[in-house]
């Protein structure tokens, strides 16, 4: 982990110095969706770094995981890893209010 955090601090000095916010999306996807059932939420200790080295990151939370232990297929795609059309969309709105209402 010490490593990516420091690729992630490298990325964030770069981007600043050309006047741009550099800001981290922690998204799930199937892999950490079956964490969350063994370990509680796989993003904590992730997210604790970034927040010890002044690296902004945004979260879905768990909305994502809620939605895809009442209907799994409304998120992962059959046999896959990746996002359905679905929560693509929804994804994309959560993106979308963070980038228009300038939110942190």
């Amino acid at each position: 982990m010490e490593y990516c955090i420091s690729i992630l601090k490298y990325a964030q000095q770069y981007v600043s110095k050309r006047d741009a916010k550099f800001v981290v999306v922690l998204l799930d996807n199937l892999n950490t969706f079956l964490d969350w059932d063994k370990q509680g939420n796989p993003w904590l200790l992730f997210a604790s770094e970034l927040g010890k080295q002044g690296i902004d990151y945004w979260y879905y939370d768990d909305l994502l995981y809620k939605q895809f232990k009442s209907n799994r297929g409304a998120v992962i795609n059959k046999g896959l890893v990746h996002y359905t059309p679905q929560a693509n969309d929804m994804v994309a709105n959560f993106l979308s209010d963070k980038i228009i209402d300038g939110n942190d």
